[in-house]
């Protein structure tokens, strides 16, 4: 119930930053550019966020490697209902509903974590570099956004060091706490899971690639084609630089989808290469709705109908 109430309380203060954004940018230029928008520029949109999808799950495939008996389209279907599912549940639920699907399948649990865990740690790591990047040739000015940028990985990485040498060390202190049954479980599944991951390393290649071409590419591209149906070109090293932060500032847990956050920081950022904030909050207003929109008819396509379609099959198969 806790749970419920918290997920309700960010939806509400998503709601509230994107409308306070709205009035303060002011409704009547949003209306005047959503007025003269060029739709037919739309029309692309659900071609790029099916190739997105088409990417995601290449790149996850590659790392499901050997042993797993499943076919690449029911991976796909997997992957395709999970990436939906993300587009309305809270933080990572919707993404990591693919280890549940694939353990449904008949992938082992330990393949299916170790995948998603591999998958979140490339993609973060992708969006470190351009992200810092980003950062540095975007907001350069402001010397503390920027040490945070790049200063929280290497905090991290600090800490993992730290945690390696403890957990090598002679400690007898340690030893006694891995005694424990918790611990014990989490330190020797830890170890598989490392293992298991580091078992593919083709795969982890293949999917960096995919992630970066993910970044590099498919997501400026959309950003491209939402500016020009607003009448508005913006180059596409810009387009590059800021869809990386703003896709790291979407994974802040702060709002449900970083609704309203993810609104604030394109506004910001995209003034500072002086494009108006009519224009910025009113691809917004189209985006996110064509998006819940595109996802819904995903989950219907690959889940419901999906399943009544092969239930008939079997049907006249068997008759």
């Amino acid at each position: 119930m806790r749970d419920r109430y918290l997920f309700l309380f960010r939806i509400a203060l998503g709601a509230a930053l994107f409308i306070g954004i709205i009035v303060w940018v002011g409704s009547e230029g949003i209306i005047a550019r959503l007025s003269n928008l060029d739709w037919p520029w739309l029309i692309l949109m659900p071609v790029l966020w099916i190739i997105n999808l088409i990417a995601i799950s290449i790149g996850l495939y590659a790392l499901l490697g050997k042993g797993a008996n499943l076919s690449v389209v029911d991976f796909f279907r997997c992957v395709f209902i999970s990436s939906s599912l993300g587009a309305f549940l809270p933080l990572q639920i919707g993404e990591s509903s693919l280890v549940l699907l694939l353990k449904q399948q008949g992938v082992p649990l330990t393949k299916s974590v170790s995948l998603f865990i591999t998958d979140k740690i490339i993609t973060l790591s992708v969006l470190w570099i351009f992200g810092s990047i980003g950062l540095y040739f975007i907001v350069y000015k402001h010397v503390a956004v920027l040490w945070v940028g790049l200063g929280t990985p290497a905090f991290l990485i600090i800490v993992a060091v730290i945690i390696i040498r403890l957990i090598n060390a002679e400690s007898g202190k340690l030893r006694e706490y891995l005694q424990l049954k918790a611990l014990r479980f989490v330190y020797d599944h830890t170890q598989i899971l490392l293992k298991e991951m580091l078992s593919n390393r083709s795969g982890m290649a293949i999917n960096a690639i995919f992630t970066a071409a993910r970044m590099l590419l498919i997501q400026p591209v959309m950003y491209f084609i939402c500016f020009k149906a607003c009448g508005t070109h913006i180059p596409m090293a810009s387009l590059i630089l800021i869809s990386n932060i703003l896709t790291a500032v979407s994974l802040i847990p702060i709002t449900a989808q970083g609704l309203g956050v993810v609104e604030i920081s394109a506004v910001y950022l995209f003034s500072l290469i002086h494009v108006n904030e009519s224009t910025t909050v009113a691809i917004y207003l189209i985006s996110r709705p064509l998006y819940f929109i595109f996802s819904g008819l995903i989950l219907l396509f690959t889940g419901g109908l999906w399943d009544m379609v092969h239930r008939r099959d079997r049907f006249y198969k068997n008759s």
